[in-house]
């Protein structure tokens, strides 16, 4: 068999046996371990072409194989290599279609003509329930795009970092709006910067790192980041503002714990790390009020699906929706009674759906005390991205 026949049975085998809802590097990297006799550039190859089947969603699942794994390389690779060339002219060498380095647009657009079941919205599941507020069609386009690694450096270190990586001839960008944003091509490797190893910058998308011009924060007042995850924008508020008084929730201790080892590495110390379920109300709780809450509420991660391409394979429908919102409106309600007069609460979620968004603005006001400042969505698709929304209301 030849190389380019191992190599789309290869891709097959992993697909075949990957799961939706499975986590798709999760699932590459359990299949290199058990194949370690597979090369740097086999390897290389089999993970984009895994990831550029799976781009697909649920599109054009009538192919055969080998054909729909050539479509879906074609779209998302904009530079050719020997491996890809041979599969084009095995597959596709019938149909008329501009080069790889043609836009996402000409080259969608190129495959809707010959596939008439292609289209963008069959790819992104709840297409319709994408917010108006968005850029719809370049969100979609989007999709075919591998983000990029951002990395945020800390304000102080940021020429020495900008040093570093010219003197290791890492190609690199600085965002023009967002000083402290560098942009790094996929799948760089940064572990073995001096940069990294003191802490002196971390990984951070470029849309989170955007939801920032909401904080302004001032020295001495008491902010609480009740969804903490990864702690991102903790690390975030804390380089802004030192002098503020950052008490950190989330409900999993493992979050917790991950997270007060990266504050200690980034010699950053918040006032207090709380263990609790932001939908029990006064369970655990911290016991103060706050001027600030930062709630990144539980979502459907939709703003992500182009990071986390597994995400097309969801259920989108009435009840997806329902759960979602069910929760969030109850994580919101318990923490408006927990912010002082004149205090703030910031609702962030990385979903592109207007019903976890904009059509919670109107009940946040009808519920609670809270009144809304501004909104917006932090679109990632010029920057290769993950695209966020954020809120501001006013108590």
């Amino acid at each position: 068999m030849s190389r380019l026949g191992q190599q789309v049975e290869r891709v097959e085998r992993v697909v075949r046996s990957w799961k939706p809802g499975e986590s798709v590097a999760r699932h590459l990297s359990d299949h290199f371990s058990c194949h370690r006799n597979m090369g740097a550039r086999d390897r290389r190859e089999c993970r984009a072409w895994v990831y550029a089947w799976i781009r697909l969603g649920r599109s054009l699942e009538d192919l055969p194989f080998a054909k729909r794994l050539a479509v879906a390389t074609y779209l998302t690779t904009p530079e050719p290599y020997p491996a890809l060339e041979a599969l084009l002219n095995s597959e596709l060498s019938d149909i008329e279609l501009p080069s790889l380095q043609s836009s996402v647009e000409e080259k969608t657009n190129a495959v809707a003509r010959s596939f008439p079941g292609f289209s963008l919205e069959k790819i992104f599941p709840g297409s319709s329930r994408i917010s108006s507020g968005l850029d719809r069609a370049a969100f979609l386009s989007g999709l075919f795009l591998p983000p990029e690694l951002w990395i945020r450096v800390r304000t102080k270190y940021r020429e020495q970092v900008i040093q570093e990586l010219t003197d290791r001839s890492i190609p690199f960008s600085v965002d023009p709006i967002l000083p402290n944003a560098i942009r790094l091509p996929n799948r760089t490797s940064i572990d073995d910067l001096e940069a990294s190893r003191k802490h002196l910058l971390e990984v951070q998308d470029r849309s989170s790192q955007a939801t920032a011009e909401f904080f302004q924060p001032k020295s001495g007042e008491t902010w609480w980041d009740a969804c903490a995850g990864s702690g991102g924008k903790s690390l975030l508020l804390l380089d802004q503002e030192p002098g503020l008084h950052l008490t950190v929730s989330d409900r999993r201790p493992s979050i917790l714990k991950n997270l007060k080892e990266r504050f200690g590495l980034a010699k950053l110390k918040p006032d207090e790390l709380v263990v609790c379920d932001l939908t029990q109300p006064e369970t655990d709780w911290p016991e103060q009020m706050f001027d600030v809450i930062l709630a990144d509420v539980p979502c459907s991660g939709s703003g992500t699906w182009t990071r986390k391409p597994e995400g097309l394979f969801t259920e989108v429908d009435e009840a997806f929706f329902q759960r979602f919102r069910s929760l969030q409106q109850k994580i919101v309600k318990n923490l408006s009674s927990r912010i002082k007069p004149g205090g703030r609460l910031i609702y962030l979620t990385c979903s592109v759906f207007s019903a976890e968004n904009e059509e919670m603005l109107s009940w946040v006001e009808q519920e609670t005390n809270l009144k809304l400042q501004q909104y917006r969505y932090f679109e990632g698709a010029a920057y290769r991205a993950d695209t966020l929304f954020g809120a501001s209301f006013l108590n």
